[in-house]
């Protein structure tokens, strides 16, 4: 059994992998991204989707038709149960597909499709984890009511009236079975009405096998939304089987008195940290939702704006993978040893704040600086 992975790969490796015979193949990962283009265009020359009859496992990243020339075939690969599409420019058509088990469409932030054509054609009935973006709410509903072994999923809707909002209240009115869903992500943006705690109590409350739980509201909700003292009356009443929650609030407005209530017991014993933004404008949990970027001049995280204990300030450092070097004068509080990617505007570089192993990219800002100059 063999796992082709084409991400990254040298032309010259992925010809000899191509020499596999199909049928001995169970997982396959094409791209046609930056590192690899046109690999897909060389796969297809070489050999056909249909031969590889034992494939279980397919990953199409980018690729130059988002996978168009593969789909026609797609329910032809009896065996298959994981399909991942990485998009680039448009929606594929899926005329049909297998029994998938896992199903995954990433779109790139900012970008938004009408995904419901693409739902309708899918078999979900063995689906047991699903990610999908700017799905409707009522495509979503169909999706609880077919879908009956799912047990993750990853979904982001897109609000542009209070009717459709509406939806969430009596989301599971319909529904008799049992949900099993044991993982949520779920991602709610609109504009033109305010997400209350009615919304999403109506949609959480029947999901009572949930140990995993991470909300992102990107709209206006009311101040109910955030209060700690009902989410954990809440949560102790409807979600008693929850282990991690993480969630992340902006459009907010918030003060000492909201985040000095999840210092109490309940928050701080299951370890749910969260922290504010200097302007009190958003909510979120900590590490989970930390900064990915920061600035080396910035300075450091103050307990006045997180719950999180002043020894565990570290695991937010340790999720920032760019940094702009903007000062060498101040001494770093904490080692930097993710970094992938430095934005450089001044070359007085602290080598013992900074892993320098992993980095990837260096981005110089002064284009005054010559190379030999950078070297040294």
């Amino acid at each position: 059994n063999y796992k082709i992975n084409g991400k990254s790969i040298r032309k010259s490796h992925f010809d000899l992998l191509c020499r596999i015979q199909p049928n001995q193949v169970i997982s396959l990962i094409l791209s046609d991204d930056s590192y690899t283009p046109n690999q897909s265009q060389l796969f297809r020359s070489l050999v056909s989707i249909e031969q590889f009859t034992r494939l279980r496992s397919l990953k199409l990243i980018e690729l130059d038709d988002d996978g168009a020339s593969f789909f026609s075939d797609l329910y032809k690969l009896k065996h298959l149960v994981s399909l991942e599409i990485n998009l680039k420019d448009k929606l594929p058509f899926i005329k049909t597909s297998p029994p998938l088990q896992r199903l995954i469409i990433n779109i790139e932030s900012g970008v938004h499709y009408d995904i419901d054509p693409l739902i309708t054609m899918i078999q979900s009935e063995h689906l047991r984890q699903l990610t999908l973006s700017n799905c409707s709410c009522s495509k979503l509903q169909q999706i609880f009511h077919r879908a009956i072994h799912l047990i993750s999923l990853k979904i982001s809707l897109m609000f542009t009236d209070a009717k459709e909002m509406a939806i969430l209240i009596n989301f599971h009115q319909e529904q008799s079975k049992i949900i099993a869903l044991k993982s949520l992500s779920l991602s709610i943006e609109g504009y033109g009405d305010t997400i209350t705690r009615a919304h999403l109590e109506g949609f959480l409350t029947p999901l009572k096998c949930l140990r995993k739980l991470e909300l992102i509201i990107s709209c206006f909700i009311e101040p109910e939304c955030y209060d700690a003292n009902q989410w954990e009356i809440f949560i102790i009443k409807n979600l008693s089987r929850l282990m991690t929650f993480n969630f992340n609030f902006s459009h907010v407005r918030i003060d000492k008195n909201v985040l000095n209530q999840y210092r109490h017991p309940f928050w701080m014993n299951k370890c749910w940290f969260v922290a504010t933004d200097e302007s009190y404008s958003s909510i979120y949990s900590v590490p989970h939702f930390s900064s990915t970027s920061i600035k080396y001049s910035s300075i450091p995280i103050s307990s006045k704006y997180t719950t999180l204990p002043i020894d565990q300030h570290i695991t937010c450092y340790d999720r920032v993978t760019q940094l702009e070097y903007d000062s060498g004068r101040r001494k770093a509080h904490y080692r930097y040893n993710y970094i992938e990617k430095i934005y450089l505007t001044n070359l007085n570089i602290d080598k013992n704040a900074i892993n320098l192993s992993k980095v990837k990219s260096l981005i110089v800002k002064n284009a005054q600086w010559t190379f030999s100059k950078i070297l040294i």
